[in-house]
């Protein structure tokens, strides 16, 4: 009983002083929000502009991935084969042209 007597008068008294310095509450209050706003304002401009930076690296990160997709796709080992041996093949022809004592 004493605890909710005792909350009864602190918001007795809490609701009197309001009251009776309602006017500086308000300028407060006011001054309060006005400022709120603004920070909230500033803190949402540096939000997008970290998320539009962060989904710019996202793209740009998911558009080489793709791109590397691909290459590793498109390269068939067969044809890495194939024109390694043909290099192999070149490579010796322009050695032995240009050494005829080895023959």
């Amino acid at each position: 009983m004493t605890k909710r007597l005792i909350g009864f008068v602190a918001g007795a008294g809490f609701g009197a002083a309001l009251i009776l310095n309602s006017r500086g509450v308000k300028r407060g209050l006011a001054k309060a929000v006005v400022k709120g706003s603004k920070a909230a304002t500033t803190a949402s401009r540096h939000v997008m502009r970290l998320s539009s930076e962060m989904m710019e690296d996202f793209q740009d990160a998911l558009a080489e991935a793709r791109i590397e997709e691909e290459t590793r796709e498109s390269i068939d080992p067969a044809e890495i084969l194939a024109s390694l041996r043909n290099f192999r093949q070149e490579l010796d022809s322009v050695q032995s042209a240009s050494n005829p004592i080895v023959q």
